[in-house]
């Protein structure tokens, strides 16, 4: 299988609660029209992440390492955020926020009007990371 080029490892190597938005990042750099391909969820499936695994938005952001952080929003793009369009962006940017501490969980989840505990699958996590980069990050 494949490699994550952002983080330098295989596919098979990315921690499960990393692999959401790893790959949704880096499938969403090689999207050039929107709203991307129809067999999305085929492609994050053909890529590990499954279907059956649920994950809270929260534990996919704080596991994921600060220097991937920086690198997940372009800096030119960082005024498109809001919690109401991408609130996992906006999770993203909490967490630099305060330099990776666990803070950030229950303002985040406060602005965004999201529960912090609710879960959902990996699979659709990755989905929605991929739209919502796409809709950050596409004209």
């Amino acid at each position: 299988m494949g490699a994550s080029f952002s983080l330098n490892i295989p596919f098979s190597e990315v921690s499960p609660e990393q692999r959401s938005l790893v790959l949704a990042r880096e499938l969403a750099n090689f999207t050039f029209a929107l709203p991307g391909p129809l067999a999305i969820d085929a492609l994050l499936s053909r890529a590990g992440i499954a279907e059956d695994t649920p994950i809270t938005i929260a534990a996919a952001v704080q596991s994921l390492p600060l220097q991937w952080l920086t690198t997940a929003i372009p800096e030119d793009r960082i005024a498109r955020v809001s919690p109401v369009t991408t609130p996992i962006h906006e999770a993203i940017k909490r967490r630099l926020e305060v330099h990776g501490d666990d803070t950030w969980i229950p303002v985040w989840a406060s602005v965004c009007d999201l529960d912090q505990a609710g879960q959902l699958s990996t699979l659709r996590l990755a989905e929605l990371a991929y739209r919502e980069y796409l809709l950050l990050c596409c004209e």
